[in-house]
């Protein structure tokens, strides 16, 4: 019981915080980044794996 809950709360939560993130995120001007978004999301994914790898996590 206590682990659906748990895990319950926790998706509420992820989705709650992503669509008030979006709602944000859609107030911005994004035109000029929006040419940059495939290498802003390949960066990103650079640096959690060299994070993973030299930190060890």
């Amino acid at each position: 019981m206590v682990t659906a809950v748990f895990g319950g709360v926790t998706i509420l939560t992820m989705i709650a915080i992503v669509t008030v993130s979006m709602w944000g995120i859609n107030l911005v001007p994004m035109k000029k980044v929006e040419v940059y978004t495939h290498a802003l999301a390949g960066g990103s994914i650079c640096l959690c794996g060299m994070a993973i790898q030299f930190l060890g996590l």
